[in-house]
């Protein structure tokens, strides 16, 4: 396949340039009033404070892209956007999902005990339970139909409660209009170096129904991204390819006065045939695994009414989310290190998530600079965890060993369940102190109580058939306080002094499985491993400015902000090969994030941001392998990104767009000892397009990391094998897209 790669995109280029130039000359549509670029910056109302505002009103921490930069920059899922938001980073292990980290909040590169980072897509939370199991990431929906993304950079949990510690990412959607019906659908077509075609295909219908102003909106959408890794055991080309499938059905109503009601279903699939995972022994983007697939599935049923008083509005959210993800992967060298055998054997992982959430909140009026918000928050999350290794043949070629201790031709078997339920009331009060500065306070209460059982037994299970019951408990308020000026009519000023946390929860206990176990407890002063662990918490201090020019067309956002993160959650092992998670360790993150907006010419859109992030330990923590200094894994301290947008009228009414974007992330360590852990190299990543808009259609040609960078965004060399996760190699394509 490799030999014959330069010829075989040379064609893929040629077909996907005469499909341009066909579109380019098409004659049945008709000509459109699509404009060059407005004499402005396009204006964003957010909702991240919980009530609307203009973006240049929020905080300077908010970061919000909207619709039009989603389509002009073609971003369709969280790594898309990631690397223009400054301080948002993330490493990606190459199994279906990024770990998010925002301000440099993470004590790993990848598993964490429980996220420090919230996503939200709508008012429902999808951030992952953690309790030290399931996957690592959380869902990514896809962007296709979506109305803005706010990323709320620093702690949120006065308002979006536990995993917030880092921040918040809300993804919104579009709502139903009422006004007319209309459509939309797009096709994309992509080859990547050394790599399958790729292509993506979605549908939006917008309905009225009947005159309440009532409306249904329905979107359904493919992605397959092609894979580029290629698998010497197998024989397989491009294993890594992900297929992204997924529906949304939305509808809204005016039932009263005053009163709304809007409901939607959202469903999406995420399937990759393997892991995104290279073997540098084998040589670039080969690897030597078998069996291997992941799949992310979930379902979310959402309900929210809307009433609206003299005084203000009360807003409902009751929502539920069904998820699975299973994964497979190849740990055969087990089977060789430990057993001098040269089999099969995979760890096949599976996870089931219900999650339901209810949230109640009433939002004042903001009148003369005075206003306040009240909310309650419950929540209640089941995991069920299973683990297996199958390995058939082993007994016959063991004597019976693993029947010894669980089901035969079976190394391990793990069944774990999880639950949580939260319970948290919050509030906020601003006031306008002069006509210039205002105050707010606002602080959260939560009471967590967590519940887990488990059922584990087999070979490789280092301590022993274990069945268990345990609970722990967990509350505390967390407060904020912040305060803005407005220096002028172009000028303003904010600081705020902030909170966060994440969710305690339990340790297997178990038996404890040797002498040598016993003792190592009893020097950490235990009888037997700790049943549990509490919230850990983050407190921000942070300054910003927000400028924006009078005419409109330029726009300056500035933060320096100070992280105190104390009683990390850190996982313990024991010599013996026991472990459990506890409180231990404390560490701080010094940053600045820039963002500027401008048009220099009324056919021209400029963008320039970029952050600095010193996130250290500020204690030795023995746990982590880390001492006083050290470096926060998998977070960079320099990343900036620069574009630039020419627009300008074309054919007939129609305009034409040329978009170039160059982004750069400083280097990383995948542990805290630089001295012997890997280093994530800096990289840069530029990307380019050309669209062709015209009245009811567009097209856009292509190319993302343009120069083909090669760096890793994740590497692993221990036990379980030497391998890294590549940036996505060079990709080129076509997108269509059609309104009627």
């Amino acid at each position: 396949m490799h030999v014959q790669a330069d010829s075989s995109n040379a064609a893929r280029t040629t077909i996907l340039l005469s499909c341009v130039i066909v579109v380019a000359d098409a004659q049945g549509q008709q000509p459109s009033g699509a404009a060059a670029r407005a004499d402005a910056i396009e204006e964003i109302t957010v909702t991240a404070t919980r009530r609307e505002t203009r973006l240049q009103s929020a905080p300077p921490a908010v970061h919000a892209i909207s619709d039009e930069e989603l389509r002009r920059a073609g971003v369709l899922n969280f790594a898309d956007y990631a690397r223009t938001v400054p301080g948002l980073t993330f490493t990606d292990g190459g199994t279906g999902g990024e770990k998010q980290t925002i301000r440099g909040i993470s004590i790993s590169p990848w598993f964490e005990i429980n996220s420090g980072t919230a996503v939200h897509f709508n008012e429902v939370p999808l951030t992952s339970p953690g309790g030290t199991t399931g996957p690592p990431f959380n869902p990514d929906p896809s962007l296709i139909d979506i109305e803005r993304i706010e990323v709320l950079r620093g702690p949120q949990g006065t308002l979006f409660g536990a995993g917030s510690m880092g921040g918040a990412i809300r993804i919104i959607s579009k709502a139903p209009d009422p006004r007319e019906s209309t459509a939309e659908a797009g096709v994309a077509l992509s080859s990547t170096t050394d790599g399958e075609i790729g292509y993506g295909l979605y549908g939006i219908v917008n309905a009225p129904a009947g005159n309440n102003g009532a409306a249904l909106r329905a979107v359904l959408y493919q992605d397959d991204l092609g894979g580029f890794i290629d698998n010497v055991a197998s024989g397989g080309d491009d294993v890594n390819n992900r297929r992204t499938r997924g529906a949304r059905l939305t509808g809204s109503a005016r039932v009263a006065d005053g009163a709304s009601v809007t409901a939607y279903v959202l469903y999406q699939d995420r399937h990759s045939g393997g892991l995104t995972h290279e073997e540098p022994l084998l040589g670039e983007r080969k690897q030597d695994r078998s069996g291997e697939e992941i799949a992310d599935e979930w379902l979310n049923y959402s309900v929210k009414v809307n009433l609206d008083f003299d005084w203000g509005q009360l807003m409902s959210s009751t929502s539920y989310l069904d998820r699975s993800v299973d994964t497979t992967a190849d740990v055969s060298f087990v089977l060789r290190a430990f057993f001098g055998l040269d089999g099969q054997l995979n760890v096949i992982n599976g996870e089931e998530i219900g999650e339901f959430v209810q949230e109640v909140r009433l939002v004042s009026d903001a009148e003369d600079g005075r206003g306040w918000i009240a909310g309650v928050f419950y929540q209640d999350t089941r995991q069920d965890i299973s683990q297996d290794f199958p390995s058939p043949g082993f007994d016959g070629l063991t004597g019976g060993l693993a029947s010894m201790f669980g089901p035969p031709d079976n190394l391990f078997v793990r069944r774990e369940t999880y639950s949580l339920r939260q319970l948290a009331l919050y509030g906020e009060v601003s006031h306008r102190l002069t006509d210039r500065a205002e105050l707010l306070a606002g602080a959260r209460w939560y009471d967590i109580d967590r519940h887990y059982t488990a059922n584990n037994t087999g070979l490789l299970f280092v301590m022993g058939q274990q069945q268990e019951a345990q609970s722990a408990g967990d509350s505390g308020v967390i407060p904020t306080i912040a305060m803005s000026y407005r220096a002028g009519d172009e000028w303003s000023l904010f600081g705020r002094a902030s909170t966060g946390f994440r969710p305690g929860g339990t340790n297997p206990r178990g038996p404890v499985s040797s002498a040598a176990c016993a003792l190592e407890l009893q020097e950490l002063g235990f009888a037997e491993p700790p049943t549990g662990y509490a919230s850990d918490d983050v407190v921000s201090y942070e300054i910003g400015a927000r400028y924006s020019a009078v005419d409109g067309r330029t726009r300056l956002n500035a933060a320096f902000y100070h992280v105190d993160w104390s009683d990390m959650q850190t996982q313990k092992f024991l010599n013996c090969g026991a472990g459990f998670v506890e409180n231990a360790g404390d560490a701080d993150s010094d940053g600045v994030e820039l963002e500027l907006v401008t048009l220099p010419h009324d056919n021209v859109e400029v963008f320039v941001s970029g952050s600095y992030t010193r996130a250290e330990l500020s204690e030795d923590v023995p746990n982590l392998g880390g001492v006083t200094g050290d470096r926060l894994p998998g977070v960079p301290r320099l990343a900036a990104r620069a574009a630039v947008e020419f627009a300008y009228p074309a054919l007939d009414s129609g305009a034409m767009l040329w978009r170039a974007d160059l982004q750069y992330v400083g280097d990383s360590y995948m542990g805290f000892d630089r001295s012997t852990s890997r280093r994530l190299p800096a990289h840069w990543i530029m990307n380019a397009s050309a669209t062709v808009l015209r009245d009811g259609w567009s097209a856009t040609l292509f190319i993302d990391n343009a120069a083909d960078e090669t760096a890793a965004i994740f590497i692993n060399d221990n036990v379980l094998g030497e391998w890294q996760t590549p940036i996505r190699p060079r990709t080129f394509g076509l997108r269509l897209n059609w309104q009627f």
